[in-house]
């Protein structure tokens, strides 16, 4: 499909506090309105999927919080160990593109609250393990049809100025074992954490 032009969203401050605990409250999450969600719903080369993942993003001049919601196929169980590309997961991806050799941050979660900091992208191992150990992460599944998760993510362990963040390079992703398959918020044409093929988010002040 034709790409046009790179996607952009303004991430808003929290409205009110969010507990991560992997239950997507209507108040943590803009009434939980799908309209007003970040969509992962396109595969690999840009070409539309279903059933879709949403996200609601927020942040609080501190922190970025991620909220997501995964439907999937409930014909086909939930694989819940914590293998990135094998079993149901979810990835944040991000580079703040504007410091030079700024590395891609990439973070993974699963159904059952289990994350990890991953150098695949070629973050160094100690700046990946500032990001896990900083980051909060959970999960539930909701039903056989849908599994959610919450992030808390800080944001000057991603090399960001909570004080200034910048415009920075982004993807989500969902990995989807019922029909092997991989969605994104911008299919990149190749890894999910390629964002320089995604899109832009910018922190509204």
């Amino acid at each position: 499909p034709a790409r046009g032009p790179a996607p952009s969203v303004k991430i808003a401050k929290t409205a009110a506090a969010v507990t991560v605990d992997g239950a997507l409250q209507p108040d943590e999450w803009s009434g939980l309105d799908e309209s007003k969600a970040m969509v992962i719903g396109e595969g690999i080369q840009g070409e539309k999927l279903d059933p879709k993942s949403h996200a609601w993003l927020s942040w609080d001049g501190e922190y970025l919080y991620v909220g997501m919601r995964n439907r999937v196929d409930p014909k086909h169980p939930l694989k819940t160990e914590p293998q990135w590309g094998e079993n149901d997961a979810v990835e944040v991806a991000l580079c703040n593109s504007a410091v030079k050799g700024a590395s891609i941050y990439v973070l993974r979660g699963y159904p059952k609250s289990q994350f990890e900091s991953s150098t695949e992208a070629g973050a160094p191992f100690e700046v990946a393990q500032d990001a896990q150990r900083t980051t909060q992460y959970a999960a539930r599944i909701v039903s056989p049809s849908e599994w959610a998760c919450e992030w808390r993510i800080r944001l000057d362990a991603l090399g960001l100025d909570p004080k200034s963040p910048a415009k920075v390079q982004f993807n989500l992703s969902a990995r989807k074992t019922a029909g092997l398959q991989w969605m994104m918020w911008r299919g990149t044409g190749g890894h999910t954490w390629d964002v320089e093929e995604a899109g832009l988010v910018e922190f509204a002040r």
